[in-house]
């Protein structure tokens, strides 16, 4: 997928509910708070989904095929996306909550089965060499996703409509038909087919992917039997440290508050930013770090990865603390 799923669809929905605290929120002191205990609730919404939907995406992927789970995701997306369209229809303001609530699980659960599709695809049809080069590029794509739903926002908002931020929502939709579309035209895995005992169609699906014609024939006469593995198999031996590093380095962007940047533009406009203001702050944001994302292809090369992830951890620490402090005293501070 060409951009990050998860980062379009989250920056969407966050900045919609930053300009639309009037539809989720209630009107405190002359302004309309949206209470935390929802925006936690929303907020692990999207991430219990994913880790649920990875589990289930994993077992129907190896048992119906990539391009099957592909789809089902898709579809998936598509109805959560129909959900936080009609969010704000019902009446009771807690009605509205509790379906935006359902659209962001629904949600998480299909990014989920992509997210596992996506990589065992990646993993399965990609030349070896190309493997490492292709897993660098997700951290720009995050970011491009990100990007594209603060431009989505940043012209939705100039359109003068009171419910703007519905089209911000539909606007999802074009991404899952995009790999719905990817899913009946792609080649299914020949490694998966070799699973299921199907040289002949694994034999057309190597050649549809164009891969080497020495590399074809190897692994026809010894089908790979996965019925022997299961999760517990991860946790064990070897393989112990194999997941450990596969978590710490899925886990490592969460260290430095990833989560909470994403919802920075909610907050901005909580402390009298306005929108189109915290707009750009985020678009700036975006921007720097597709300018970091770059520079760290040269110096991953030149000072190690450890280093790099002690630095960059270090230096959140600082700015995360320093935001902290400023936040304990009193007063009217304005940056813009």
């Amino acid at each position: 997928m060409c951009i990050d799923r998860y980062s379009l669809e989250l920056t969407v929905e966050t900045k919609c509910l930053s300009l639309n605290r009037y539809t989720y929120g209630r009107k405190q002191s002359n302004a309309y708070i949206i209470p935390a205990a929802w925006l936690a609730l929303w907020s692990a919404a999207g991430p219990i989904g994913i880790m649920v939907g990875s589990l289930t995406g994993g077992r129907l992927q190896d048992r119906y095929g990539r391009r099957s789970s592909l789809a089902l995701g898709s579809l998936l997306s598509i109805v959560a996306a129909a959900l936080c369209f009609v969010s704000d229809r019902p009446d009771e303001i807690d009605s509205r909550r509790g379906v935006f609530l359902a659209g962001k699980l629904l949600q998480g659960f299909a990014i989920g089965m992509l997210i596992c599709m996506s990589q065992t695809y990646m993993s399965e049809v990609l030349p070896t060499t190309l493997r490492g080069p292709t897993i660098a590029l997700l951290p720009m794509f995050t970011l491009f996703g990100q990007l594209i739903g603060a431009i989505i926002i940043h012209f939705s908002s100039k359109s003068g409509s009171s419910d703007y931020y519905r089209t911000a929502f539909a606007s999802q939709w074009v991404v899952s038909v995009f790999t719905l579309t990817c899913a009946v035209f792609l080649p299914e895995s020949p490694a998966w087919l070799l699973r299921v005992n199907e040289v002949c169609k694994a034999q057309k699906s190597k050649r549809r992917l164009n891969l080497a014609e020495e590399d074809m024939d190897a692994p026809s006469s010894a089908p790979m039997d996965s019925n022997d593995t299961s999760f517990l198999q991860c946790f064990q031996d070897v393989h112990r440290r194999r997941t450990i590093i596969v978590s710490f380095s899925s886990v490592l962007p969460q260290l430095f508050g990833l989560t909470l940047f994403s919802h920075a533009s909610y907050f901005l406009g909580m402390v009298g930013m306005p929108a189109q203001t915290s707009l750009i702050f985020l678009i700036l944001g975006i921007l720097l770090g597709l300018l970091s994302t770059f520079a760290s292809i040269w110096s991953v090369k030149q000072f190690g990865r450890r280093i790099l992830s002690l630095s960059s951890l270090g230096a959140a620490s600082v700015l995360w603390l320093s935001m902290g402090i400023v936040g304990c005293f009193p007063g009217d501070f304005k940056i813009w």
